[in-house]
């Protein structure tokens, strides 16, 4: 990849191709999105990186939040944004619903489509993803409709004319209990 801009990306040769990433918030909201590079370069003033190898074990997922507590600035604000555990499609193995399931049934489900034993990945739901950041001493909220709204109203880029055209109803239900990705910002209390 070379270059990407809107909700498309292109390779060396200077091919584009439609992101269809829709787990990671970029996708969603529009590669090159001026309102998030604005508030990224913010926020990298205050902390750069933490690592997002926590994504699939409930215990890295827990450490991982505790310790964006830990580090965050007084005025900072902290941004998350994970794979929604009720999105229709679950984003690693691309099966419906499977993320949905208890352990057990998900192994079955997994194995029997794919071959493989298990299933390693354990997506949140909005409440867990709430009461982690809780957990770790901030104050959280929900801005996965706010999100869609802004990029509603904001209309650039092929996702924001799309949501722009789209009546009111159907960006709530983007954002509601199906939403691909849910998006929290913390802060500290």
């Amino acid at each position: 990849v070379t270059r990407a801009e809107g909700c498309y990306f292109w390779d060396a040769a200077g091919k584009r191709y439609f992101d269809f990433s829709s787990q990671l918030v970029c996708s969603n909201l529009g590669h090159q999105n001026q309102a998030i590079i604005d508030a990224i370069c913010e926020q990298a003033k205050k902390l750069a990186f933490i690592s997002p190898a926590h994504t699939c074990d409930v215990r890295a997922q827990r450490a991982h939040v505790a310790e964006l507590g830990r580090v965050l600035a007084p005025d900072g604000i902290v941004y998350v944004a994970v794979p929604n555990r009720y999105r229709l499609v679950e984003n690693h193995y691309r099966l419906p619903l499977l993320s949905w399931l208890p352990s057990r049934a998900a192994d079955r489900y997994l194995r029997a489509v794919t071959g493989r034993d298990h299933y390693d990945c354990r997506l949140l739901s909005r409440g867990e993803l709430l009461a982690m950041v809780r957990a770790a001493g901030l104050i959280g909220r929900d801005a996965t409709r706010a999100l869609v709204d802004a990029t509603a109203e904001g209309g650039s880029g092929p996702v924001g004319r799309l949501l722009a055209f789209l009546p009111k109803f159907v960006r709530v239900a983007a954002a509601g209990p199906l939403a691909p990705t849910i998006v929290v910002v913390g802060h500290r209390q």
